[in-house]
Order: structure tokens, then sequence, then C-alpha cells
């Protein structure tokens, strides 16, 4: 990998929670990621813990992992036999100051990638025999967890432990999707049945299986989980609005945001921070970090006359977050938001 190196009576009214007084002044400022809305589109998925966004750069060429901090940023193509623009899209990293690995898929292909920087060896991730291939997620300790199918489309999870690889389904699922793995080796993901919602699911190392289904909902996906088996996500209601919560060992919460948003929780940090986004009545999209011990939430606003702010991941240090939002120009630009004031989380 080469470096380059609302008011309390609005709150009232609207059956929320009012803000904390104390974070009232908390804002955060964008690094907007200028040097690839030159390239193509930056999409980050992941944020390490020293403020390195990592995603994908397309451009009309093809793809390749792209990285970030602000003002320095780099590229590289970590699927083999494919020149530069390749076929990179990365997927997720091993949240933590070292970058220790960067797991993604190669498009076009039905193969995806681990890459190892301690190490610096690049493998490929494909579950033997299959047709469809999805790698996903990767944690500290080097697990990685996709999705397989013998046909078009992945129906089944797997995991894999060194060069040893586990299928998995989710009991009586007819397709079970792997998003991603805890710092203490569950894996959480989302499945379905031949009839019912759709739900989402943890699986411990023991392989005990828990299942998320938000009450009353048509549908559930989850987004995140930390190592004190929080999990983020958002659910479709009676309505069809899709609406943030995270199952929190078992409890169901919801941020305090007016009940008639669309929002989406996009991932929780082992500090109980979540991050997220939703769209207003007046259709402007604004990000949010979350304090599930507090129910504190600062709001995360696009630049003056830039619109569609969507917020894609967070780290664990100063709940710092990075995204998208659309600039006058039109061009999708991504960002990393680091929270500026005294009474930040």
């Amino acid at each position: 990998m080469r470096f380059a190196l609302a008011s309390a009576a609005l709150a009232a009214t609207l059956g929320i929670a009012a803000p904390y007084s104390a974070f009232a002044a908390a804002t955060y400022h964008l690094a907007a990621q200028k040097r690839a809305v030159k390239f193509g589109t930056f999409t980050p998925v992941a944020l390490t813990d020293y403020g390195l966004a990592a995603g994908t750069l397309a451009t009309s060429n093809g793809y390749d992992g792209y990285f970030s901090e602000g003002t320095f940023w780099s590229d590289d193509n970590f699927c083999p036999g494919s020149g530069s623009p390749g076929l990179t899209q990365i997927t997720g990293i091993s949240r933590d100051s070292e970058l220790t690995y960067t797991v993604g898929n190669c498009a076009g292909t039905a193969y995806g990638f681990v890459y190892d920087q301690s190490s610096n060896v690049k493998s490929v991730v494909q579950y033997p025999g299959a047709v469809s291939n999805a790698v996903s997620g990767v944690n500290l300790g080097g697990l990685v967890v996709g999705s397989w199918g013998p046909g078009a489309v992945p129906v089944h999870g797997f995991y894999l432990v060194g060069s040893i690889y586990v299928s998995f389904d989710v009991p009586r699922s007819s397709s079970t999707q792997a998003i991603g793995i805890s710092s203490q080796n569950t894996i959480f993901g989302d499945y379905t049945k031949s009839a019912g919602p759709a739900a989402g699911f943890l699986m411990s190392e023991s392989g005990t299986y828990t299942s998320i289904l938000y009450p009353g909902a048509t549908s559930t996906y989850l987004t995140g989980l930390n190592g004190a088996n929080q999990a983020s996500g958002y659910f479709v209601n009676a309505s069809n609005a899709t609406q943030a919560f995270v199952w929190n060992n078992g409890t169901y919460q919801m941020p305090p945001l007016p009940t008639n948003v669309l929002s989406y929780a996009m991932g929780v940090n082992e500090s109980g921070d979540v991050a997220g986004w939703y769209l207003a009545p007046n259709n402007v999209t604004h990000g949010f970090v979350w304090n599930l011990a507090t129910n504190a939430l600062i709001t995360i606003n696009a630049p003056s006359g830039d619109i569609d702010l969507q917020v894609s991941a967070l780290n664990n240090t100063h709940a710092q977050v990075t995204g998208t939002y659309i600039n006058t120009k039109g061009k999708t630009v991504a960002f990393i938001g680091t929270c500026k004031g005294t009474s930040c989380f």
C-alpha cells in the first residue's frame, strides 16, 4: 500500500429527547477530499482510528482502492492481474491505528481479496467452488467474512481463518448475508426466509445465533457491531419508512430524532457512539453522531450550498466520521468530519 501519506419545546412537541445543552455548540468540521473529485468519485466505507478514510475511487476506466486523511491521499489496486485503474473495490478495514487488514472485491470477478499490511501480503479470497463471492468485513484478528453462492447471487455466509473457509447459514433461512465481524469475533449480517420479513442476525464465536427484528418492522438490516454487543442498523416500518436504531444487548433504542424523518444508522464504535444520517421533512439530509449512554446527538450539516450529506462510517477516536455530499457543481465529494468545540464526545 502506498501512502503519500432543537429546542426543548420543539423536542417535546415531537416526542423526542431534548439535546444535552453541553452538546449544543459542538459542530463537525468537514475536510473535503478534493483530490478524488479530479479523478472520479471516492466512496468511503471505513475510517481508521488515526483518521484515514478508505474506500473506492470509481473512474471512467475502472476502480482503485483509495485512502485519504484530508490532505494526503494514496491509491492502490489489490486485485491481481489488472492494471491501474484496476478492479479494486474496498469494503472494509480493521478499525485500528495500524490499518492492519484491508478487504474488498474485484469488480466483474467471482473473488475478493485481503491485504495484510504487516506482512505486505495480498491474498485472493474466494469460497471454494463459488460462482458468486462477496467479501464484506475483517477484524483486527484477521478474520475475514463474506457471502457466497453456487449461482449468480450469494446466499450463504462464510468466514475465513487463515486458509480455512467455513460456510454457515442462519437456521431455516433461505439466504444469509454476512456483513461484518466485531472485535469479539461475533459475525453480524442479514437473513431472509421463504416467508416473513428480512432480519438481522448475530453469530457468536461459539456458533450461537441471535435474531434481530425491530418490533413491527417489515424488514431489519444491520450495519455495525462493537465489542459490547451493540448493533447499529435500520428498519422499514409498516408505512414503508426507514428508521435508524441500535440493538443494545436485547434492548432497542432509537436516536432522538423527529419521528417523521427517514434515518439510517451506519455504524457504532467501541465507545457506544453511533453515526448515521437522516432526511428532514424539507428534503435536506444531515449526518449525526449519537451517544448511547447519554442519548446526546450532534447534527452534521453539509457546507453552505451543498446538498445530500450522508455519513457512512466512524472511528473510535473522538467519533470522527466519513461520508459524502454533493457540491454546487453536482460532484460527489467525500469528507472526513472532526468534532470541534469543548463539548464533543
